[in-house]
């Protein structure tokens, strides 16, 4: 399978053109960042990133598994993530920051993913057109979710299995306007490069498995063993996924003929990918601390609808295309993949959502046969381009909405306090890097959860809640420091504060919106820092009098 230079020009301009329009946020938080605030170089991934500098910072250190600084318990240094732990060897030994490193990584991941991306469609499509067709609605297809989103906002009103005021599972809440997993375009914009590496490696994974199940070559299965063996040191969720999709394809592939060579390669590509898998095992499942972050992370899937309004159009037509046409061995593995994908969204599980990654991908091949066979001939020759372009831009205008609004969040300006907390004031950062100098390892720090996922992912300091993600009994925590910050009693936070052997208390701006508790005074709070605008106090002697 080869690509000629137009075909290579064609991935190059489609790179610039998509990441350019993807970066428009971004680019925009730099250019309006207002006085006295530093923007955080990410959007939607404010809180993820927490997570990633901490790792980074402790690899610097000399970590190879890590722990997290974003809960107060001890959690043993489980965390296996051979993606960070790179990035944060790259960052110490060249002195670049961790925000810079990340995005200098996020961006040649992304050229990556363009171009193995477009390999993936081309082992599907001899067509340079068919190609560059599927290649853009992989990368810029969404569902309907933009329809209900400027409804519910024009009429100021939300319909009840829309609304938040139901469970999740029962909520219909479209994909397309929120799982950035599934649909390829929200999976470059989230900047997760996580995702980004992953996707990667799926594809790759899928293409070197098939083709060896073709053509019983064993250095595929190599190939893709190895590949599935790195991708399980840094995304456990996807090998989960592909281990699912590979053993319901061959299971299929063997009821049509039974096959030990088929059995002797996938038994030798589950040997050589499996040990990730089994370390992950002992650490989330039989580890007495570090399963905790299983039953905690709860990662649920919506109502089933909301999958069919957030796939639309390629949904559809992919529907339509295998009700009609007899499945060769590469489309029933799209098919495999799609169902899948789809059915492990409402497995028995608490991170459902985690395996939908990439499933915009087959669905905008399956739509492509589907445009290409039933569609376009049933236009004249010299209205098929047009009508090939209007299909594309008829699937994109919710990836278009999310271009919009995210840069006008941006251009909110929010910090701690606010609902879009994509800038860090001055005052806040001197604080932190105070909390870096002066806190010590055994230091446990209270604060707002925007706040102590900024200490934990700049300083990698322990705090008692650095938000939602990666804190042990988040929801707990939360209504802790709520209650803290607002109407507890002196005597119930005296407590809190030693049972939880919390030893400083950070009070912002953040803190300050919480609630009505004002630290100045309180016998066992010692101020040891005073910038205006934050204050830090050590909890002293006193806290038991």
């Amino acid at each position: 399978m080869s690509l000629s230079l137009k075909e290579y020009k064609f991935i190059l301009f489609s790179y610039f053109l998509i990441f350019g329009i993807i970066s428009t946020p971004y680019i925009w938080g730099y250019i309006s960042e207002p006085d006295d605030f530093k923007f955080t170089g990410m959007t939607i991934g404010v809180s993820i990133i927490a997570t990633s500098t901490d790792w980074m910072n402790q690899a610097k250190e000399g970590a190879w598994l890590f722990t997290t600084n974003r809960t107060h318990e001890a959690v043993p240094a489980l965390f296996l993530n051979t993606l960070f732990l790179i990035m944060g060897l790259f960052a110490g030994f060249t002195g670049i920051s961790n925000i810079v490193t990340y995005w200098i990584f996020y961006i040649i991941s992304v050229f990556g993913f363009f171009i193995i991306l477009y390999y993936f469609v081309a082992f599907f499509f001899k067509e340079p057109i068919k190609r560059k067709a599927s290649f853009i609605i992989a990368l810029t297809s969404a569902g309907f979710g933009f329809i209900f989103w400027i409804a519910f906002k024009f009429f100021n009103y939300t319909p009840f299995f829309f609304s938040d005021r139901i469970p999740l599972s029962s909520r219909i809440f479209p994909i397309d306007l929120w799982l950035t997993d599934a649909i390829p375009f929200l999976t470059i914009y989230s900047s997760y490069i996580q995702q980004i590496a992953s996707i990667s490696l799926m594809l790759l994974i899928f293409m070197y498995f098939v083709k060896s199940l073709k053509c019983y070559e064993l250095k595929y299965i190599l190939y893709s063993g190895i590949l599935t063996l790195i991708l399980g040191t840094f995304h456990l969720y996807d090998v989960v996924t592909i281990y699912v999709v590979l053993t319901v394809f061959v299971i299929i592939k063997l009821m049509k003929k039974m096959n030990l060579q088929i059995l002797k390669m996938y038994f030798g590509y589950i040997s050589i990918s499996i040990s990730p898998m089994i370390f992950n095992f002992y650490a989330f499942i039989l580890h007495p601390t570090f399963k905790e972050f299983t039953t905690f992370n709860l990662q649920l899937s919506p109502n089933p609808f909301s999958f069919v309004i957030g796939l639309g159009i390629p949904l559809i037509l992919g529907i339509y295309y295998i009700s009609r046409v007899h499945l060769d061995d590469k489309k029933i593995f799209l098919v495999v993949w799609t169902i899948v994908s789809l059915s492990m969204a409402y497995f028995p599980l608490t991170v459902q959502r985690k395996f939908q990654l990439g499933l915009g991908i087959p669905l905008a091949i399956l739509a492509t046969y589907a445009i290409f066979e039933f569609v376009l001939p049933k236009f004249k020759k010299h209205q098929q381009n047009i009508i090939l372009i209007f299909l594309i831009f008829l699937m994109m205008p919710t990836n278009i909405l999310w271009i919009v609004k995210e840069s006008y969040k941006v251009n909110t300006h929010g910090y701690p306090g606010v609902d879009y907390p994509y800038y860090t004031h001055n005052l806040d950062l001197e604080a932190i890097e105070w909390l870096r100098v002066n806190a010590g390892e055994k230091d446990i720090i209270f604060s707002g959860g925007i706040t102590g996922g900024r200490i934990a992912g700049m300083v990698s300091k322990k705090v008692y809640w650095g938000g939602n993600d990666m804190t042990l009994n988040y929801q707990i925590k939360n209504q802790y420091v709520e209650n803290f910050f607002n109407d507890m009693r002196q005597v119930e936070r005296k407590n809190l504060l030693y049972d939880n052997n919390i030893s400083l208390v950070y009070y912002g701006v953040e803190e300050e919106l919480l609630g009505t508790f004002n630290p100045d005074g309180v016998n066992y709070l010692l101020e040891v820092f005073d910038n205006n605008r934050v204050k830090i106090y050590r909890v002293g002697q006193n806290i038991l009098s």
